[in-house]
């Protein structure tokens, strides 16, 4: 057996291969058991092969039953093993390519930190895309959730190509946030076809307002409602860190890749250098304007103040966010304000959740969810 399909047995999946099978125009007969599924082929020529598929890796012989597999799929297309397997890889895959052009890369190479920088980014431009699939935000800090982390963890990089510097990035068009949807109904967008449409309408739509911006004496409330369209300071921060500052054009294309007969989707977005500061400036200005729900913060209380006869009152906590040593202003109720008082008292650590607001140099955090006394070792 090849090392190719040995690494198509190690992470072969029911509803990727099945999938698959769909886009080849192969159809689901029957269940023959809880273990396997019948397709059927379409008829070419008046000839129709079978295929019975494993539901689960959990299976007596996978391997064997994949082997079998393979074999009617290159008899039935006349195709040799590595051009099925190249086949089902591709269908799977959408890819998107970054490409940076300035006169420093007109051979194919780059500085080395700012080849690092870039490799960087665009990971970050990314996340910042598939955050905006669920929740349009100016700013999004914290941690990620789970499901972003997870298809960022399966996402593979190809190698640079000559003329200019290029990355290609390629992304499961199959990946799911709440599992596979039935395959008898019709296919909604995977998470990540999501996440790469936001990335194309969020960067055409800050080249238009950046023009616009221009035009209209830089009044910068053009962008006002830019990040309903997945503009966010985190994807600006991404386009100007793979510009290199401005150094660079920056040019990215994203490919869908659909059935094995159709033509690839290919959508192109060019953002010229010269708009980099401009974009530099939007990031900063949705800075001002951060908002953040359910948002943990961990610090010291630092200032305790109440009213004479009042039980609530306010405290200061010193914490770290985004890095950054900040001071939050909070308003809390007399249960919560007297578990501050017992955490300023004992030097303790305290953990609040709420609504993160930062507006210019002022923090505060609002609708109070939870107030709690933590130690040293609950710290992450």
């Amino acid at each position: 057996m090849s090392l190719r399909f040995d690494r198509f047995c190690l992470n072969y999946t029911f509803s990727s291969f099945s999938r698959y099978l769909l886009k080849l125009n192969w159809e689901k007969a029957n269940d023959l058991n809880e273990y396997y599924n019948v397709w059927h082929s379409p008829i070419v020529d008046g000839k129709q092969e079978e295929l019975v598929v494993p539901i689960t890796r959990e299976v007596f012989r996978l391997e064997r039953n994949l082997d079998t597999i393979i074999k009617i799929l290159m008899s039935f297309y006349n195709k040799k093993e590595y051009q099925i397997l190249d086949d089902f890889e591709n269908s799977v895959k959408d890819q998107v390519k970054f490409r940076v052009k300035s006169e420093m890369t007109e051979d194919g190479y780059i500085p080395l930190v700012e080849g690092v920088q870039l490799l960087e980014n665009t990971k970050e431009m990314l996340i910042a895309s598939f955050l905006s699939v669920n929740n349009k935000r100016k700013n999004f800090t914290g941690p990620h959730p789970e499901t972003v982390d997870e298809v960022i963890n399966n996402i593979k990089m190809g190698q640079t190509e000559e003329g200019s510097f290029i990355i290609n990035i390629y992304l499961p068009n199959d990946y799911y946030e709440d599992g596979q949807p039935s395959l008898l109904e019709e296919e909604s967008d995977s998470f990540t076809r999501k996440a790469l449409t936001i990335m194309e309408q969020a960067s055409t739509e800050l080249i238009s307002k950046a023009e616009t911006y221009e035009e209209q004496n830089n009044d910068l409330s053009v962008f006002d409602d830019s990040y309903l369209l997945g503009v966010s300071s985190n994807l600006c921060s991404a386009i100007s860190e793979i510009s290199s500052n401005g150094k660079n054009d920056v040019e990215i294309e994203i490919i869908l890749n659909n059935k094995i007969d159709d033509k690839e989707d290919v959508r192109r977005i060019e953002i010229r250098k010269e708009l980099i500061p401009i974009i530099d400036t939007v990031r900063e200005y949705y800075k001002q304007d951060l908002t953040t729900e359910d948002y943990v913060l961990i610090g010291h209380v630092t200032k305790l103040h109440q009213e004479v006869d009042e039980s609530e009152g306010d405290i200061t906590l010193t914490c770290l966010i985004d890095g950054k040593l900040k001071k939050v202003k909070l308003e809390l109720n007399e249960t919560f304000y007297t578990i501050a008082q017992e955490a300023h008292r004992n030097k303790s650590y305290l953990r609040c959740v709420g609504t993160l607001k930062i507006s210019g140099r002022v923090t505060t955090l609002t609708n109070i969810e939870d107030v709690l006394i933590i130690s040293d070792d609950e710290i992450e």
